[in-house]
């Protein structure tokens, strides 16, 4: 009997335990699976007609009950509330309308570029965070946002009625994200048009402003820096031809590209830039023709600069073919020819030099001042090799005891800072192959490393 006694208030507990967990897992099914209706139960005709100060006859006159959720009614200070609630317009939210003014007023100013996107960053914080926090509209504009967001997977109508007011909020700040675009002269990156990139902006926005409600101490500049991001990830220059999204999106050096994969990114790049031209090769049309995900691609090439060195390549065999065919030449018409040639593939190519220029000052400030391309390199091998045969058959005696120290590395510094000009010439100028090979030979002979013969052209 004691036993039995004693094992009762055991077998309670387990009972115990186990409904409450019940009553806990009940509790959290009816709170996700709430609705407007039960959201605005609490408003009473009492609690209504004492803040409105009227009667309660007037609050029954001007709603009256109707049908709810299921087989409940509806009472008429429910239906007040309802409405209330569904009343999201952009023409009458106190947020779209101090955003715009802002952005009207930042776009008359005379500041351009950069400053203008951080003054324009700055301003939205303030009626964003002012409204978050309950300022202003004592925050009713996103407490209606957040409220309805909640019960929106369970009432279609307030889910309909948000996702058309959020249409009207993106269609309202369109004419100014145009404008503003249009005046610190940048543009969309490819995949993204103007609704789709309002719609992140308010939606990162909105998050802020989750936050800044919830963190009453948080700095309003959380929405500042994220719209600074979001601006530098989805736009750029509007005199460069870029598909930088990919780059933003991926993790660079993640997952690199196997040989076959390389093999389809050249024959990509070959088949766009044959058909349209250089300017024509973009990040996003490389991985469509490729079959590559932007994201992966823009692992190993960041941006469309980054990509000329696979065409380049191709150029650069060209030139050392070119140059083996020429070895039964003079040694002088050896170097005359392959310049030559470096100058006239250059400068056939310009648009290609330019992004060639800029892949590698992006690899120097994040790798090595001395870094260079692998191709640019090749041809610096070639053009210092030539050089020093020339000199050699010129009798000139380049033993490490008849030399300076270092004296024979000068013949590669010399060919580096000759293609470099060479590219830097051709894709920020108009002048032709010719004049720029007969520029290299004057300065040449004027190093003394080689003299007379058909090098001095001029």
């Amino acid at each position: 009997m004691t036993e039995e006694r004693a094992a009762a208030p055991r077998r309670r507990g387990a009972d115990s335990s186990t409904t409450t967990e019940q009553i806990l897992e009940s509790a959290r099914s009816l709170l996700a699976g709430a609705t407007l209706d039960d959201l605005t139960e609490f408003v009473t005709v009492r609690r209504l007609a004492d803040s409105a100060g009227l009667s309660s006859g007037a609050v029954y006159s001007s709603f009256a009950p109707e049908s709810g959720f299921g087989a409940r009614a509806r009472s008429a200070p429910q239906v007040a509330a309802r409405r209330a609630m569904n009343g999201l317009e952009a023409d009458n939210d106190v947020v779209v309308f101090a955003v715009s003014e802002l952005l009207s007023g930042a776009l008359a100013d005379d500041a351009a570029g950069v400053e203008l996107m951080e003054e324009v960053a700055r301003l939205l914080a303030i009626p964003v965070a002012a409204v978050a926090r309950g300022d202003g509209d004592d925050g009713w504009s996103y407490t209606q946002v957040f409220l309805s967001a909640a019960v929106a997977l369970n009432d279609e109508t307030v889910a309909n009625r948000l996702a058309r007011a959020y249409e009207s909020y993106d269609k309202a700040y369109e004419p100014a994200i145009e404008s503003l675009l249009a005046v610190t002269g940048r543009v969309l990156v490819d995949g993204i048009d103007l609704r789709q990139f309002c719609r992140l902006l308010v939606t990162a926005a909105d998050g802020c402003a989750l936050r800044l409600r919830i963190e009453r101490e948080l700095d309003p500049r959380l929405l500042t820096q994220t719209f600074l991001a979001m601006w530098a990830a989805m736009t750029r220059r509007s005199d460069e031809r870029d598909g930088q999204i990919a780059q933003r999106l991926a993790i660079l050096g993640r997952s690199p590209l196997d040989a076959a994969e390389v093999e389809s990114v050249r024959a990509a790049v070959k088949r766009v830039a044959e058909r349209a031209g250089w300017p024509a090769v973009t990040v996003a049309k490389i991985a469509q023709i490729s079959g590559i995900p932007d994201a992966r691609l823009a692992g190993a090439y960041p941006s469309r600069h980054e990509l000329a060195g696979l065409l380049w390549s191709d150029l650069v065999d060209g030139i050392e073919r070119r140059a083996e065919d020429r070895a039964g030449l003079a040694f002088e018409a050896r170097v005359v020819a392959l310049v030559d040639d470096i100058c006239d593939t250059a400068c056939s190519q310009r648009a290609l030099m330019a992004s060639l220029l800029i892949a590698q000052l992006n690899a120097a400030s994040s790798l090595d001042h001395s870094y260079q391309e692998p191709s640019v390199l090749r041809l610096v091998e070639l053009l210092a090799s030539a050089v020093m045969v020339a000199a050699q058959e010129l009798e000139i005696d380049l033993s490490p005891s008849a030399m300076p120290p270092g004296a024979v590395d000068d013949f590669r510094v010399m060919a580096r800072a000759t293609i470099d000009m060479i590219l830097l010439q051709a894709s920020s100028s108009d002048v032709t192959g010719s004049d720029m090979a007969a520029l290299i030979f004057d300065g040449m002979v004027g190093s003394g490393v080689v003299v007379g013969g058909p090098m001095n052209r001029r």
